[in-house]
Parts: C-alpha cells; sequence; structure tokens
C-alpha cells in the first residue's frame, strides 16, 4: 500500500507538469534536471544507480518541482553489508522504491527557508521527515556574500602553504649541507606522507559545507544544488522509513 501510494504520489507530480509553465533556465532554478544534476557528480553515482534501478529516473526528470535530498557515495558504503546489493536485486524493487522516494519532498526548500525552524515535511513515500537548521549556518546562496571573505581566506592559505614549503626547503639544504648525503627514501616518504595527505584532505572536503542541517539524523553536507525542476541537498546518511 505505502509503494502504491508513493508511486501515486509521484506520478501525480509528474502529470502536473502539463499544467505548469516551465521554469527551466530561470534564476531560481537550474538548466539541469534532477536526475541529470545528480548524474552529473560523481559523489552520487550509486545514487543515480539505484534510481534508474528504481524505474524512477523519467519521474525524477519531470516538471516537480522535487526537493531531493541524496545520500553520497559513502552514505551507501556505510549501508550494512550487503544491504546495497540486496535493493538493487529487481526482486527488491519495491524496498528499493520506499526507500528512495522517502528521501523526496514534493515541492521547493531551499535552506533558507528552514533558518532557525524545526520541519517535518510528508515525502512521496508517506512518512513524514525531520528538518532541523541551526540558525547561525550560512549555506548555498547565502554564503555567496561572504565569498571575498573566503577568497582572503584562500589567499591566507595559499600563502601559508608556500612559507609551509619554503621552510621545508630551507631545512632540506641544511640537510644537504651538514652531511653532504642525499636524503633517504624513508625522508622523503615523510614528506610524501604529509604533503600528499594535505592534498587528500582538501580534495575530499572539497564537496562538503558546513550547513548545521539535519534531516532525521542525517547530516547535509551540501545544499541548494539547484535543478531544473527542484533542489537536491546532498546527505552523509541513507534515510531509512519506519
Amino acid at each position: 500500500m505505502r509503494l502504491f501510494i508513493a508511486l501515486t504520489a509521484l506520478i501525480a507530480l509528474f502529470l502536473s507538469a502539463t499544467v505548469q509553465a516551465s521554469s527551466h533556465g530561470s534564476k531560481e532554478y537550474g538548466s539541469k534536471t534532477v536526475v541529470e544534476t545528480l548524474a552529473s557528480n560523481d559523489n552520487y553515482s550509486t545514487l543515480v544507480k539505484a534510481v534508474k534501478a528504481a524505474g524512477l529516473a523519467e519521474t525524477l526528470s519531470g516538471e516537480g518541482p522535487f526537493t531531493v535530498f541524496a545520500p553520497t557515495n559513502d552514505a551507501f558504503d556505510a549501508l550494512p553489508s550487503g544491504k546495497l546489493e540486496s535493493l538493487l536485486d529487481p526482486e527488491n524493487r519495491d524496498e528499493l522504491v520506499e526507500i528512495l522516494t522517502y528521501h523526496v519532498i514534493a515541492g521547493k526548500v531551499m535552506s533558507a527557508d528552514i533558518m532557525g525552524k524545526t520541519m517535518d515535511k510528508e515525502t512521496v513515500e508517506g512518512s513524514d521527515i525531520s528538518i532541523v537548521r541551526s540558525s547561525g549556518d550560512r549555506t548555498g546562496q547565502e554564503a555567496d556574500a561572504h565569498m571575498g571573505d573566503r577568497s582572503v581566506d584562500r589567499m591566507d592559505d595559499r600563502m601559508d602553504d608556500r612559507m609551509d614549503d619554503r621552510m621545508d626547503q630551507a631545512k632540506r639544504d641544511r640537510a644537504y649541507d651538514r652531511t653532504d648525503e642525499v636524503k633517504t627514501d624513508h625522508s622523503y616518504d615523510r614528506d610524501d606522507d604529509r604533503t600528499g595527505k594535505k592534498a587528500y584532505d582538501r580534495k575530499d572536503n572539497k564537496h562538503m559545507q558546513n550547513t548545521g542541517i539535519m534531516v532525521n539524523d542525517a547530516r547535509v553536507i551540501k545544499a541548494d544544488i539547484k535543478a531544473s525542476n527542484g533542489v537536491v541537498h546532498g546527505i552523509d546518511k541513507v534515510l531509512i522509513p519506519d
């Protein structure tokens, strides 16, 4: 019954496109559909695979609008062993549809809409999810007003990195002078580990934001990703309906 309700709600949203004016390309929306937006980001490739396996790709490409809380690949990897493979099995399609539609809300909910609020929103699956955001955090478009500060911070980071590199070079030069020998492979390994970890950390956190938004017990790590038919918020956990 819950699956029937979820599919009926999605079909109703899809058909509503025939009586709504298109918002494609406007400032309020992006140029790609929700599915295309997710497919363009490797962090959500598992979700895209699941959406296609559930047969929801066409519906989520309709006008909507939809708000999609999108689990990252890491979120799916954190599921119990074998759970993802089980969900992707065609025999378990009904369960997969229920879980995925539990991540979808009819209408567009931006982070600014829930500033300092606690909201219970009904999902397409039929159950409610709780959305909470502390009032002191900025994300999405709100953060654009602070680009200047972030640019200064990035410049400071680059200057610090350059200073670190120069100091490291100076230390290596002094080591050469004292020993008159080439540094051992082991010392280079330590340098590589240090600089490699720094580069990895920057790459790994590049797509993450401190949004202050929680959806049930999942944290929103990327908010306000605009799509032509709604908005996507990246989350760090797969939501499971009761």
